[in-house]
């Protein structure tokens, strides 16, 4: 779960620098672009509310409900 927030802290980071610095949008669309949507470019990156999503079932459910909730 640690290795999960820090990851998720990573990301939020990047997004909040990438959606202020165009420059630095630029070097990061060159290196992960193909991995995202065309509307995420310009937005939020969707892997932010995925990441909140298992780390708050994570936190609150049983472990048969965070399994099936993340393989679902």
């Amino acid at each position: 779960m640690t290795a999960l927030c820090t990851f998720f802290a990573i990301v939020v980071s990047a997004d909040i620098i990438r959606l202020q610095s165009p420059a630095f949008n630029g070097f990061y669309i060159k290196c992960l672009g193909p991995l995202m949507r065309t509307s995420e470019i310009t937005k939020w990156n969707g892997v932010i509310p995925y990441l909140f999503g298992i780390i708050f079932v994570l936190a609150f459910y049983p472990r048969e409900i965070v399994l099936i909730s993340v393989l679902t």
